[in-house]
């Protein structure tokens, strides 16, 4: 090999090495048959080696992958070696001054002309902020009222939170690791698999309203979300509202002639949202039927909450009928009890079909002089609630339009229903609160305290506001020395505490325990038991250990109480005492009350939460991804860049837009514009991957955009990044005899993505488009990429964005680019404008509801013959550009 090649080919291997670095891959060799192992500094440096403690064998590293996921890693690397095949994981490293750190790591097999095995290659990165993200994402999921689901490429099931339970009414550990086709069998052939498989084949979410027929017997709405190599799958329990909405479909189609109908199920509609009482919505309906059907009478039939008896709330019948309606067992044959039990619905046209489908009921039938009558469901949420019966004087036959109005007015009642029941059970709650205070013949004062204590914690819109309403309330009215919250996790596993600043000395060594932690409080929190205890002796006594923690409180005397939700138990309200103490019942029965009163208010939030929780989490995470792409450009000599990021208005779409700018190694500006396919996590994962990696092949190529690309694409492929993108990469050149003409060139390639436009000082506008676009990154990493180029005269500008300036739902891209250049133009020659003018007026143009994110990077070629405009600063470049540029080889690049 001659002197030049093997200089080349030296340049070429430290390039490549410096693109590794950059992008913080580590690269290791496997060398067989006798298992020599090399490795780079940075594998070492992921693998929490040193070249000191390392000895070349890949034992040195597998010592310190975390126990749980040694066997599975070794089990991978000779499953590879064994096939001749690929190596892909995932484990953890432990670290020796603790915690983990996640790599992902992958490899290839080479072999010689026999297929023997040689060698296993490969790289691997850190992962670890991507797990932690997962892990908060897997807490919003568990907290979440919307139901998840998650598969892998294999159609297997690796995810399923709360939510997704009760609506597939089987518990996790029966769903995760099975087929998703093999435990919904149902979905075959319908509209589910075909969205699923749409989604997956065309990398975009599908949503959709579908049916799962028996055993679920349930309407939901579905939102598939290609994540990663699998499928995420968001559904919602609708049938409630399906059903209301399919009868209240049906009755306005057959029911057209019929104004009067449809006017009064409007109003019975917006009255209904004003009843506060069951007697008033009775009132609503009752009066209503009497409009549309001249019914005798009507009924509210609601079983007990033991399910012993059905209670009725009745109008227009006579007081014999009302006394005997009053309450009647749940097995009463009376049809309204029978719906009210069943969920079966009733219309019976006359008397003689009353007394031969439910016999016995004739004297209520004569007292009340019906002689037909019907009874209807009430459903709220799935929740059978009871019936909404109808009696007539005279035989009355049921049309279809007539039952589809019935069973519309029965869903809006059962609503109604549902609304004051939740509202009524947290004013219950304050009730016994006010009760127990009442109970113990507190003072005027003790009971004004309470009263207030109950009003502050139904305002309280915050688990820390509910401590903050029982340590500064509570706390006084029980002649406490602090109160706490222990909540458990939603794991069970671990319990979560917040207590008042009378126990701050405490405060670390309880703020997140394990649920078998020796404390009244833990034990009480994770197991739903009420712990009282006199003093510390005894305290200690069954709980060993946990003097140190009342000692640093100053606690005696202690209570944990449970709190015990409508539908979990929360955790447990703890108050502790300065002095030893003997429980009377009238205080147990006053904690129990405050206990109760809190379990409520932490319903309420939990219902809020519930439906805030995914959006926080994912503006959260689209605001991190802002922050993260939002660096700042430099500003060279008398180059002035401008740059703007605006997430789409749906903070779940997550998206892979990005720009960037930065001064190349041979002192070029360079201008990147970019968009990943997917809205979603995975995506913001890759592109920050790319964006890195083409930073660091550009910087040290030293090569024209074309080659930068086509580098970018390699290196994309072979480590592992498999995604599709689109970019523009740019750079502003100045030789002799364009300084001569005051001029600048541009020169730029296009993988794929929307032309660059250039806008002269006057205001003319065309857009940068060669007539054949190359290939989307990701595709076909040895395509043919080609640079082209522009004239920058002086005060031109060039504006690089992404999609979601010019994309719209049902509006053509062409309309679109066609806008952007007239607005770009307007904006460019207005009076005063500026280059933030320019950005900030294009945003301002597409409004608040973006469809997609906006990533807009604006460069404008200022003379260089006239002093730098004070509207474009002063010039910023990097402190350590200099000496990175003379530190470079005088031979090649950086």
């Amino acid at each position: 090999m001659s002197s030049e090649a093997a200089t080349g080919q030296q340049t070429r291997q430290a390039l490549w090495d410096l693109s590794l670095s950059a992008a913080g891959v580590g690269t290791y060799v496997l060398h067989l048959p006798g298992q020599d192992l090399d490795v780079d500094d940075r594998l070492l440096e992921l693998s929490a080696l040193t070249r000191d403690t390392f000895t070349g064998r890949p034992e040195d590293v597998y010592a310190n992958v975390h126990p749980d996921d040694v066997a599975d890693v070794v089990a991978r690397v000779q499953h590879a070696l064994a096939t001749a095949g690929t190596y892909r994981a995932q484990y953890r490293i432990s670290l020796p001054e603790g915690g983990v750190r996640w790599v992902a790591a992958r490899g290839q097999t080479l072999t010689d002309g026999h297929g023997t095995t040689t060698a296993l290659v490969g790289a691997a990165f850190d992962v670890t902020e991507l797990h932690e993200a997962h892990a908060r994402t897997a807490t919003v999921l568990e907290t979440m009222a919307i139901g998840y689901l998650s598969v892998d490429a294999h159609w297997v099931i690796t995810y399923v939170n709360a939510a997704a339970e009760q609506v597939a009414q089987a518990p996790r550990s029966d769903l995760v690791g099975r087929s998703f086709w093999e435990a919904f069998p149902a979905t075959a052939g319908t509209e589910f698999e075909r969205s699923y498989r749409r989604a997956v084949a065309t990398g975009t979410t599908v949503s959709f309203d579908a049916f799962y027929p028996e055993p679920l017997d349930v309407w939901v709405e579905v939102r598939a979300v290609p994540e990663g190599d699998g499928l995420a799958l968001y559904f919602l329990d609708i049938t409630a509202r399906h059903d209301a909405e399919q009868a209240l479909d049906a009755a306005a189609v057959r029911q057209r002639e019929s104004a009067q109908a449809q006017s009064e199920l409007v109003q019975v509609a917006r009255a209904l949202g004003e009843a506060s009482t069951e007697t008033d919505v009775l009132g609503v309906v009752t009066h209503a039927a009497v409009k549309i059907w001249g019914i005798h009478g009507s009924a509210l039939s609601l079983p007990d909450a033991g399910g012993a008896s059905v209670r009725s709330l009745s109008a227009s019948y006579t007081d014999q009928v009302l006394a005997t309606f009053d309450s009647l067992p749940a097995d009463h044959p009376l049809p309204a009890v029978r719906t009210a039990v069943t969920g079966v619905p009733h219309h019976l046209p006359d008397l003689a079909a009353l007394t031969a489908q439910f016999p016995g009921c004739e004297d209520i039938y004569a007292a009340g002089g019906i002689q037909s009558s019907a009874a209807v469901p009430l459903r709220a949420r799935g929740v059978l609630l009871g019936s909404f019966s109808l009696g007539f004087a005279e035989p009355h036959t049921w049309t279809e339009e007539e039952q589809d109005l019935l069973v519309a007015f029965a869903a809006l009642t059962a609503q109604a229903l549902d609304r004051i029941s939740a509202r009524d059970a947290e004013r219950d709650a304050a009730l016994q609160a006010l009760a127990a205070a009442q109970a113990e013949r507190v003072s005027a004062q003790r009971q004004a305290t309470l009263v207030a204590i109950a009003q502050a914690l139904a305002d309280a819109d915050t688990q820390e506001a509910l401590l903050d309403v029982l340590g500064a309330k509570g706390v006084a009215l029980l002649e406490a020395n602090g109160c706490g919250l222990c909540l458990r996790e939603p794991d069970g596993a671990h319990v979560t505490t917040f207590i008042t600043d009378s126990y701050a000395e405490v405060r670390h060594a309880v703020q997140r325990v394990p649920a078998d932690f020796p404390l009244p409080a833990i034990r009480s929190a994770a197991t739903g038991q009420a712990i009282y205890l006199p003093d510390r002796e005894q305290t200690e006594a069954a709980f060993p250990g946990s003097a140190a923690v009342y000692a640093g409180a100053g606690v005696q005397a202690s209570a944990a109480v449970p709190l015990h939700g409508r539908t979990q138990l929360w955790g447990c309200l703890s108050v502790g005492f300065a002095r030893a103490r003997t429980w009377t019942e009238q205080e147990r029965e006053l904690l129990r009350a405050f206990a109760a009163l809190t379990a409520q208010a932490l319903d309420r939030l939990a219902a809020h939460d519930a439906e805030q929780a995914a959006l926080a989490e994912t503006a959260s995470i689209a605001e991190t991804l802002q922050r993260s792409m939002l660096t700042a450009p430099p500003e060279p000599d008398h180059l002035q860049i401008v740059v703007r990021y605006t997430a789409a208005a749906k903070a779940a779409e997550v998206g892979g837009d990005w720009y960037d700018a930065f001064i190349t190694s041979d002192g070029l500006t360079s201008l990147v514009i970019g968009d990943v396919t997917g809205h979603d996590m995975g995506a913001a994962a890759v592109m920050g991957q790319l964006r890195n990696l083409l930073r660091g092949i550009a910087f040290t190529l030293g090569e024209p955009p074309a080659k930068v690309l086509a580098a970018l694409d390699r290196a994309a492929a072979g480590l592992g990044i498999d995604t599709v993108a689109t970019a523009v990469v740019a750079q502003i050149e100045v030789d002799a005899a364009h300084r001569a003409a005051g001029t600048r060139l541009l020169r730029w390639s296009n993988a794929g993505h929307l032309p660059p436009l250039l806008i002269t000082a006057e205001g003319a506008a065309s857009y940068l488009q060669p007539d054949e676009a190359d290939l989307v990154l990701g595709w076909d990493p040895a395509t043919d990429r080609r640079d082209h180029e522009a004239v920058l005269a002086p005060g031109s500008t060039v504006l690089l964005y992404t999609d979601g300036l010019v994309e719209r739902r049902g509006v053509g891209v062409d309309v679109g680019l066609a806008w952007l250049a007239q607005a770009a133009a307007d904006l460019v020659v207005a009076p005063g404008s500026t280059l933030d003018d320019l950005c900030d007026g294009l945003l301002a143009l597409v409004g608040g509801h973006l469809d997609d994110d906006v990533a807009l990077l604006a460069l404008r070629a200022h003379p260089e013959d006239e002093p730098r405009p004070a509207e474009a600063g002063p010039v910023r470049v990097p402190e350590g550009l200099d000496a990175a540029r003379a530190a470079a080889p005088s031979d090649g690049p950086l």
